[in-house]
C-alpha cells in the first residue's frame, strides 16, 4: 500500500504492543520499520530502457519477504543505538521494529500486487487480494489514531487504531469471500468450464471487485473474462458480466531478429510472472514481426468488467534503442473516478 497506510500501521503495531515500555520512542520506531521495506522502490531509479520488467521484478521482492524481517527491524533501530542508554533498551526497540516491519509485509501480502513473502524458498508471489492499495476507509481513521496516540503518548489510542486496522482487513477478507462465492455461483449456473479465477478489490473500496476467470475457446486458446460484482454491507451481491480477450503466452510472440526475440523474452517472462499470467494485447495485435504493440496487464483495469489496462510494454521491434519501454495507459481523467464511484453506489443500474 502507500507509505502513509504502512508508517500509520507499523506506529500503531509498535505504540500499541510497547508504547508502555517506549513511550513515543515506540510510535517513531514503528514509524521507521513500517516503511523501511519500501526502499527497494529506489529501483525505479534505473533508467526504463536498460530494463523496462526490473522494477517489478525486484519491489516487493526480499525487503519484503518474512525473513527479512528481523534484519529490517535492525535496521530501523540503529538511529537509538548510537546513544548507550538506548542500546541497555535494545529488546523492546527491536521488538517495536520487528511487529512495525512485520505489518509492512503482511499488509502489502493483503493487495492483490502482493509480495515474495517466502522468498527465498519459493519465488512465487503471495497475494491475499483483500484490499486496495490505497483505501482511505482503512488510512484516515488510522491516521487520526496514531496522530492522537502520538499527541497524548497514549498506546491506548494505538490499540484503537489497530483494531481499527485489523477490522477493515478482516471485513475486506469477509467481502472478497462473498464476492468469490458469487463469482462460483455465476459460473456453475452456466456450465462453464473454468481453468481459475482471480478476484480483486477496487480502487479504494472493498465493495465493488474486478473478477477474472480463465476459460479456452473452440481452438484451445487461453481467454480471460472479466465481470464486476458488487457487494453490498447489506444485501446480495450482484454480478454483471463482461468483455473477455486472449491471453498471450509471451514465448509465442514472433520477432523480426534473434537480438530482439532474445532481449524481449526475459522481459516479458519477468512481467508475465509479475501479471501472473493475465498477459493480453492493449488494442490490436501486431500483424507483423516488426508491427509495434502494447501487451498490458490485464489484472487492472479503468472498468471493472472490461480490459482498459493501466500498464504495459510497448514493444517496438524496429527501433534499435528503446525496441521495449514501460508504459502507463490509465486515463487520468476526472470521470474515471466518477465512473467508479457510481458502481461502488449502485448508481450505474439505475
Amino acid at each position: 500500500m502507500d507509505p502513509i497506510s504502512h508508517a500509520m500501521l507499523g506506529a500503531a503495531a509498535a505504540g500499541a504492543l510497547l508504547g508502555r515500555r517506549l513511550g513515543r520512542h515506540a510510535f517513531a520506531v514503528g514509524i521507521v520499520a513500517g516503511v523501511l521495506p519500501d526502499g527497494d522502490v529506489l529501483d525505479k531509479a534505473i533508467p526504463n530502457l536498460v530494463d523496462p520488467a526490473l522494477p517489478w521484478e525486484f519491489h516487493r521482492h526480499a525487503t519484503h519477504a518474512a525473513i527479512a524481517v528481523p534484519l529490517i527491524a535492525a535496521i530501523a533501530i540503529l538511529p537509538w543505538m548510537l546513544s548507550s542508554a538506548w542500546r541497555q533498551r535494545w529488546k523492546p526497540l527491536f521488538a517495536a521494529g520487528l511487529v512495525a516491519a512485520a505489518s509492512h509485509t503482511l499488509l502489502d501480502t493483503c493487495t492483490s500486487f502482493g509480495t515474495h513473502l517466502w522468498w527465498p524458498f519459493t519465488g512465487e508471489r503471495s497475494a491475499w487480494d483483500i484490499i486496495a492499495i490505497v483505501d482511505p476507509m482503512f488510512t484516515l481513521p488510522l491516521l487520526v489514531a496514531v496522530a492522537v496516540a502520538c499527541w497524548r503518548n497514549s498506546p491506548r489510542a494505538a490499540q484503537v487504531g489497530l483494531a481499527w486496522a485489523i477490522a477493515v482487513l478482516s471485513l475486506g477478507a469477509v467481502q472478497h469471500l462473498r464476492a468469490r462465492a458469487a463469482l462460483e455461483a455465476h459460473i456453475a449456473a452456466g456450465g462453464e468450464e473454468v481453468e481459475r479465477i482471480r478476484v480483486l478489490p477496487t480502487l479504494g473500496n472493498t465493495i465493488l471487485w474486478r473478477t477474472l476467470r480463465e476459460t479456452r475457446d473452440e481452438q484451445g486458446r487461453r481467454i480471460a473474462r472479466a465481470a464486476a460484482v458488487r457487494v453490498p454491507y447489506f444485501g446480495a451481491a450482484e454480478l454483471r458480466d463482461g468483455e473477455a480477450i486472449a491471453l498471450i503466452e509471451p514465448d509465442a510472440l514472433i520477432w523480426p531478429d534473434e537480438e530482439t526475440a532474445a532481449r524481449a523474452a526475459r522481459v516479458f517472462e519477468v512481467f508475465d510472472r509479475f501479471a501472473d499470467g493475465w498477459l493480453g494485447f492493449a488494442g490490436e495485435p501486431p500483424t507483423s514481426a516488426w508491427a509495434n504493440f502494447v501487451l498490458a496487464d490485464h489484472r487492472y483495469s479503468v472498468s471493472s468488467d472490461g480490459f482498459s489496462p493501466l500498464w504495459g510494454i510497448a514493444a517496438r521491434p524496429g527501433d534499435p534503442v528503446a525496441p521495449l519501454e514501460w508504459v502507463g495507459l490509465m486515463d487520468r481523467d476526472r470521470a474515471t473516478l466518477q465512473r467508479l464511484w457510481s458502481e461502488v453506489m449502485g448508481r450505474d443500474r439505475e
